[in-house]
């Protein structure tokens, strides 16, 4: 019996997921080349998992939770204010 649509099942996408801004995404590869892949470890500190943010980072993820973008923008927010004070 040959594999057909009905066999696949494919999961639905979250309709709360939103775009990551652009600009985001462009700040946490900056921060990435800036201090390398210590900023997995630095994230922990805003509740942002690892896994997430190395594969926002290495992949090609274009949406995030309500929260995690949330917290993709603190972290942005905390570590280039620590750049600029230092």
């Amino acid at each position: 019996m040959p594999l057909g649509a009905q066999n696949f099942n494919r999961p639905k996408a979250l309709t709360n997921y939103k775009p990551i801004p652009l600009p985001l995404l462009s700040a946490l590869r900056k921060l990435k080349e800036k201090k390398g892949w210590s900023i997995l470890e630095m994230s922990e500190h805003l509740g942002l998992t690892q896994g997430k943010l190395s594969k926002i980072l290495l992949t090609t993820v274009k949406t995030a939770s309500p929260s995690t973008l949330k917290k993709l923008e603190a972290f942005v927010a905390q570590n280039t204010e620590q750049s600029t004070t230092s």
